[in-house]
């Protein structure tokens, strides 16, 4: 979903957990996009390392940092860890608002199996015992798509129609949102941003279970080894009517922004 050229002086990638998001941060580094000073995976950080919390920041905060990014030549930032105003945002006309999906289904496996092999948190083996395991942890919640854009984010409220709709209207504001199922994503994603694709190695780490079992092996990493080969390949049916159950919001998004 690409809305056509745009002259900008700063792209700001909304980062969805295990949405192709490194992949995206890595092109713009290829494309010499510059980063802010601090960061981690585009992500702004302050002089300790710690993401700086710009999903809590008021409106004119907000402008008060973008106009610090933009004074010290900064082209590219990512927010992967909570959602900012995205209306403060959009009313900037030096910024474009980039953002990528993929089936909701696809990426909640994709985020058990990244954080179970790895280890951290004491992730549970079973996929549908994944769901907030991290409790602070906003990609871990159901309908995670929906609590990013409608800016949401962790409620214990159950989510409505009125929230997806909010979410949509957000999206509305995208002038790019990729979908990974889409097997010419990169391409056209790069294109409508003026950037090249070559030298650019996806971020397969995830899929590739048996290279990355031998990879752990090889560093002596023998608990991610065993957690590698462990992992669960497949959901059972039983979790996929589960998960539909507990993500209807997302699903719903989803197919109206895709088909």
């Amino acid at each position: 979903m690409i809305k056509g050229e745009n002259n900008h002086k700063l792209i700001w990638f909304q980062h969805l957990h295990k949405c192709a998001g490194s992949t995206v941060v890595e092109l713009a580094r290829l494309n010499g996009e510059t980063f802010p000073e601090r960061h981690r995976n585009g992500n702004p950080c302050d002089k300790s390392g710690r993401h700086l919390p710009i999903w809590e920041y008021g409106e004119d905060e907000l402008n008060s940092f973008v106009d610090g990014l933009i004074s010290r030549g900064v082209t590219f930032t990512a927010s992967e860890q909570g959602s900012p105003n995205f209306q403060s945002l959009v009313e900037r006309k030096e910024i474009i608002l980039v953002t990528g999906l993929r089936s909701p289904r696809k990426r909640y496996f994709s985020a058990y199996r990244h954080h179970y092999c790895r280890g951290g948190g004491q992730v549970p083996r079973a996929p549908e015992k994944f769901w907030r395991s991290q409790s602070a942890r906003l990609w871990s919640y159901e309908n995670y798509f929906t609590r990013v854009f409608s800016e949401i984010g962790i409620t214990e409220r159950e989510l409505t129609q009125a929230d997806v709709e909010l979410a949509l209207s957000n999206l509305a504001k995208f002038e790019n949102i990729y979908n990974v199922e889409n097997s010419d994503w990169l391409k056209e994603f790069a294109s409508a941003l003026n950037w090249q694709v070559q030298g650019l190695a996806e971020n397969r780490n995830v899929d590739q279970n048996i290279r990355s079992a031998s990879r752990s092996l090889l560093r002596g990493d023998f608990g991610q080894f065993v957690r590698r080969i462990l992992v669960k390949k497949k959901l059972s049916q039983r979790v996929l009517d589960r998960f539909a159950e507990k993500n209807a919001m997302d699903e719903i998004l989803y197919s109206t922004l895709f088909g």
